[in-house]
């Protein structure tokens, strides 16, 4: 059997290149959604949050997770378009927290 020729792997500057070109293809879809998240978050809790349980870590994480499928799911909406991919998310997301808040 013939040996398979060495495939050049990728350079460092090719790699981050490919991911400016994710970055701008992604900002195309949701702008710049991920400025806003700590406004609103600061308007759900103007108070603070704290968490001390690993169980409430874990639920805000799902929470969190939700928001920011619908913070990129806003950002459609305001161009007039959907986001069905943010939608399903957010309904997988949503059971994933129920099930934890089954556990209160």
């Amino acid at each position: 059997m013939k040996p398979k020729p060495h495939k050049k792997k990728s350079t460092v500057p090719k790699r981050l290149a490919k991911l400016g070109k994710l970055f701008e293809d992604r900002h195309k879809i949701y702008g710049p959604d991920y400025v806003y998240v700590g406004d609103v978050l600061f308007s759900m809790f103007p108070d603070g949050l704290t968490l001390r349980t690993p169980e409430q870590f874990r639920r805000f994480y799902m929470f969190v997770f939700i928001l920011s499928k619908i913070n990129r799911y806003s950002q459609c909406l305001a161009r007039g378009t959907g986001h069905r991919d943010s939608l399903n998310d957010i309904s997988v997301y949503s059971q994933m927290l129920e099930e934890l808040d089954d556990d209160l």
